[in-house]
Order: C-alpha cells, then sequence, then structure tokens
C-alpha cells in the first residue's frame, strides 16, 4: 500500500530530480524513484505513473493512495512528469526554430536557431542561397509526406505556404 510516508519521499526524490536540467533520462529516473520508494511493485508504480499522466485522482487504481497527498503530489509534478516523458519519447525532435534577418554591409544574412524538445540548441548562420536550400530540402520532404498521405492534417498550412509562394513570384519586377 502506498502510504503517506512513501508518498512524502517521492515528493522529496521528485523534487530534487526536477530541481537538475531535464534530459533523456529524466523520466527513467521518474519512473525509478516511484518503483523504489514502492519497493518494487509495478502494478502500483504503473498505476502512480498513469495518475501522473492523466491527473485523474479518481482512477479506479488510485483508489489505495491517501488522496490529499496524491493530490499534493500530481499537482506539483505532473506537468514536469509530461515534459520528461516527452523528452524521454521525442528528445531528438524538434520544438522550436528562429530565424531572424542580419543585414552586414554587402550582403543579408540569417541567424537561425533551432531547438530539440530536450532542450539542446544549434546555432547557424545561412545565406540567401542556403536559405532557398534548405527550403528546396524541406519542399521535396513535403513532396514525399505527400506521396505517403501524410499531409491530411497540414493541408490549410501547405495552402498558407503556396499562397506566400505565389505572392513573391507574382510580384511585379
Amino acid at each position: 500500500m502506498l502510504d503517506k510516508e512513501k508518498l512524502n519521499e517521492i515528493y522529496r526524490s521528485l523534487q530534487r530530480l526536477f530541481a537538475l536540467p531535464m534530459s533523456r533520462s529524466t523520466f527513467r529516473e521518474m519512473q525509478n524513484i516511484i518503483l523504489n520508494a514502492l519497493e518494487g511493485n509495478m502494478d502500483q508504480a504503473n498505476a502512480l505513473l498513469e495518475v501522473f499522466m492523466t491527473r485523474n485522482l479518481k482512477s479506479d487504481k488510485a483508489v489505495n493512495f491517501p488522496a490529499k497527498e496524491l493530490e499534493k503530489l500530481v499537482e506539483a509534478f505532473s506537468i514536469p512528469a509530461w515534459v520528461a516523458k516527452d523528452v524521454f519519447e521525442k528528445g531528438d525532435f524538434l520544438g522550436l526554430i528562429t530565424s531572424d534577418l542580419i543585414n552586414v554591409p554587402g550582403q543579408t544574412v540569417f541567424s537561425n536557431r533551432i531547438r530539440r524538445i530536450d532542450g539542446q540548441e544549434f546555432h547557424f548562420v545561412s545565406d540567401p542561397e542556403i536559405t532557398v536550400q534548405i527550403f528546396q530540402h524541406f519542399a521535396t520532404r513535403v513532396q514525399e509526406l505527400d506521396r505517403q498521405k501524410a499531409l491530411g492534417p497540414y493541408t490549410k498550412q501547405i495552402s498558407a505556404i503556396k499562397a506566400n509562394l505565389d505572392a513573391i513570384l507574382n510580384k511585379p519586377k
């Protein structure tokens, strides 16, 4: 049974875990904290993890957990737990891309930043030639998505890109 003492132990351990930078191993560490506090009881550990992910304190699986302490635990750590799971599952995926136009005497360049979901950030500078080359590369990837019938949910965004390209190409010279 998950008692108040074990929940407090989990609370303190999660405080320590989430005080550190998030990494791909954070979710596994969270699982280990819970499993160790529950003395290897996989059913209870999975039930507690499910409560974290769903925030459903009234689930059948959460019945054996002390309500007030569980609510405090879930309130404090469910969002970091979601982020930890997201980083664990999709850490290499892109989370954000930004570019700033920089006018350097005699040329125009972009300062580009790409951040992955796991927080890793990359910076690179591109000139117009490389910027168009990057666009061509991803336009080809979009064609592959179309051949795979995977563009359905993105048709509005594709239409907006087309409208932007049409505006560039049809602009009076």
